[in-house]
């Protein structure tokens, strides 16, 4: 989420302009610098890139695209002088949030289970998983829970992962089981997945500057 305190942002001679500015045309301003704010946020996924123009970490499998639709439900919200842009969604913010600054997650057996066994529901960025993957994951022990009314786990055939996970979802999961049978080695029940930081998002202060400057201009 990016949040804006117009009147904290700016020096004390703006300050008084936007003082005798009517609200109407502050929240426009502010609606303004926080569109432009999704634009750029937007044109960093797509390029791959943090704010700065460095290139993120590459991922550890694969070769395509990250982060492709974390732009989506990306909302911009104003008042007379703050502005906001962040995710209506409470669950795809808090993925924002970890892939921005790069914040690790505690697995456990059960949660790495639970989160794959759902990806015949979830978004499929980059296809299909492999039938080596497929073949690496029935080696490993990967296991579903199915049943309504009574629940048991079982091993999915190689045509159920291919179909049901993506290329990144097999891949994470192969990591989390290799680290489950390390772990169990020192006698741990939890482990920990490193994602490294991949920020995307950031308001430019010129960019408030150039709107200030172009505002103040236009009533002259």
């Amino acid at each position: 989420m990016i949040a804006f305190d117009l009147k904290g942002a700016v020096s004390v001679s703006d300050r008084l302009k936007l003082a005798m500015m009517p609200p109407e045309r502050r929240k426009r301003l502010l609606e303004k610098v926080m569109r432009q704010a999704v634009k750029d946020t937007k044109a960093n996924l797509k390029a791959q890139q943090g704010p700065d123009g460095q290139p993120w970490p590459k991922r550890q499998q694969g070769r395509k695209k990250m982060l492709r639709k974390m732009g989506r439900g990306l909302k911009v919200q104003v008042s007379k002088n703050e502005g906001t842009a962040a995710w209506k969604d409470k669950k795809a913010g808090q993925n924002a949030f970890k892939h921005q600054y790069g914040l690790p997650e505690i697995y456990t057996k059960a949660k790495a289970r639970k989160r794959s066994g759902k990806s015949k529901d979830a978004a499929d960025p980059d296809g299909p998983a492999t039938r080596h993957q497929a073949r690496l994951l029935r080696r490993l022990g990967y296991s579903i829970t199915v049943g309504k009314k009574v629940k048991r786990t079982r091993k999915p055939g190689l045509a159920w992962i291919q179909k049901n996970m993506s290329f990144e979802q097999a891949g994470q999961t192969l990591k989390m089981l290799i680290a489950e049978k390390r772990n169990k080695r020192a006698g741990k029940t939890s482990w920990e997945i490193k994602v490294p930081a991949r920020p995307f998002m950031e308001l430019d202060p010129q960019l408030v500057i150039n709107a200030l400057a172009a505002e103040f201009n236009r009533r002259r």
